[in-house]
């Protein structure tokens, strides 16, 4: 992860790590949860090593899955094969996050591409 930051740099790119999206969670959302360690953590750690944005998707996503149970985030947003892959919403609401992520950057040339909302036709 850590060579594509510096490679996308080189070609002078802006690079952004996101941590991974979160599965389905083994209990209830109650709060602002992550997992300890993994993958969110190696991000993190490459995003602070290479002085690159991080988007805290993980974090980002697990709060709208508050006060949901994992049966009802499983059937809302993943797809029936696994608790991996989501579904059409799951990715929908996946990538409102990745939006969301982006609008919380500064000095980040990306964010001008973003339009709000309520200018969509």
């Amino acid at each position: 992860m850590g060579k594509y930051a510096d490679d996308a740099r080189a070609k002078g790119l802006v690079p952004i790590i996101c941590t991974p999206i979160p599965r389905v969670p083994k209990e209830r959302v109650t709060g602002p949860a992550t997992q300890a360690g993994g993958y969110r953590a190696w991000a993190t750690e490459v995003a602070q090593e290479k002085k690159v944005p991080l988007i805290d998707l993980e974090a980002l996503i697990l709060k709208r899955y508050l006060n949901l149970t994992p049966d009802q985030i499983k059937e809302k947003y993943f797809s029936t094969a696994d608790n991996t892959h989501t579904s059409e919403p799951g990715a929908r609401l996946n990538a409102e996050a990745v939006t969301e992520g982006i609008k919380g950057l500064s000095d980040v040339p990306l964010r001008s591409f973003l339009k709000d909302a309520s200018a969509r036709s």
